[in-house]
This record gives C-alpha cells, sequence and structure tokens, in this order.
C-alpha cells in the first residue's frame, strides 16, 4: 500500500487489565516487521484505571507519536463526553510525556458545542502546561441525528486566530480548520 505514516486508534478497552495497550504494542511490532520503515501514531483512550500500567507497555513499542483527545471544554463534559475525565486526560499526556523516552504527545478539541473562547484558551494552556506540543483543533459536526446539536459554526478566521494562539502558547505542531480532525495531516512533521 505504500503507507508510511499509520495512525492506530481503538475503542475505550475498560475490560482489560491493561486498557488495550498490549494490543497497540502488538500492532505497532507486527507492522514493523513487514514495514521497518513505518512511522506511527497512536490514538488512545484514556487507560481509566490503568494508565501507568498502559504506558509502561506502549514503551515497548516507541517511537511513535502519542495522542489522546481532551475533546471539548471541561463544562461540556457531562453532555458532550460522558464517561470522560478532562483531568485524567490530562494527566494521561502528562505521564506519556514526562517519561524518560522524549515521546511527542498530541490532543485535540472540537469547537462548535458552547464552549466560550477563555474555556479554549484554558484548555490550550492546560494542553501545554502538561507538555503537549501537537494540536487538532476542529469544528464539531453532528455525525447522526441522536448527536449534539450545533451550537456555532466557527469561521476560518477564528480558526487561523486560534492557531496563532496555539503557536504564542509554544506548540510545535498545529492544524486548526473547520475540517480538522485529529488524525488531519497527522503524517507532516512540522505544520508551522
Amino acid at each position: 500500500m505504500r503507507l508510511k505514516y499509520l495512525v492506530i486508534t481503538s475503542v475505550n478497552r475498560d475490560d482489560l487489565p491493561d486498557g488495550g495497550a498490549g494490543h497497540f504494542r502488538d500492532c505497532i511490532n507486527k507492522v514493523r516487521q513487514q514495514c521497518p520503515d513505518m512511522k506511527f501514531e497512536i490514538l488512545t483512550p484514556d487507560f481509566r484505571n490503568c494508565q501507568g500500567r498502559a504506558l509502561k507497555i506502549l514503551r515497548t513499542a516507541l517511537p511513535f507519536v502519542f495522542a489522546h483527545n481532551v475533546e471539548t471544554v471541561p463544562s461540556l463534559y457531562r453532555t458532550a463526553r460522558t464517561g470522560g475525565n478532562y483531568q485524567r486526560s490530562l494527566n494521561l499526556l502528562k505521564m506519556a510525556k514526562e517519561g524518560p523516552d522524549n515521546i511527542q504527545t498530541k490532543s485535540s478539541i472540537m469547537l462548535g458545542l458552547g464552549e466560550t473562547d477563555t474555556e479554549v484558551e484554558q484548555v490550550i494552556k492546560d494542553l501545554r502546561n502538561v507538555g503537549c506540543e501537537r494540536v487538532t483543533i476542529g469544528q464539531y459536526l453532528k455525525p447522526s441525528k441522536n448527536s449534539l446539536e450545533v451550537v456555532e459554526y466557527v469561521t476560518p478566521a477564528k480558526f487561523d486566530w486560534w492557531k496563532q494562539k496555539a503557536i504564542e502558547l509554544g506548540f510545535r505542531w498545529v492544524i486548526s480548520s473547520p475540517f480538522a480532525r485529529s488524525s488531519y495531516f497527522a503524517e507532516q512533521q512540522n505544520t508551522l
């Protein structure tokens, strides 16, 4: 297939003692046997009750970009990210970054769910404060009739403004546009 960059993700596997970390590791290692030059990004769940164990397992498959999405601002978690915990997500990103391997970390946020600019800026600051270097900022789009309604369609100019704000705060890799998603142009080494 001539792939050079592979993003691996999964649904939550809270039923597994390692939260599914072993499966990420095994996928990376298996692909490397066939394609040793492949670059990887993993987009993980929050490994709810086993973050330390999961990260230890994942370190045996480095290098890769470690991504975990905060998705939205903390005030909207109850409605937009049921079962998620903002602080737990930040803790995971911090633990991943603080390891001895200088792993690159990444997160994403969706706009248009009713968040304020102050809240978005705080999320971006929180991500930088836990060492996150890459961020994707995109528009929430209603995926099904039973999903949350779009509260606001953010303008392209505002996404450009958020990109500049993230750069000012020290992010080295930023994608910010209405159609940006967490894996959007993930293979690019530098977006600045």
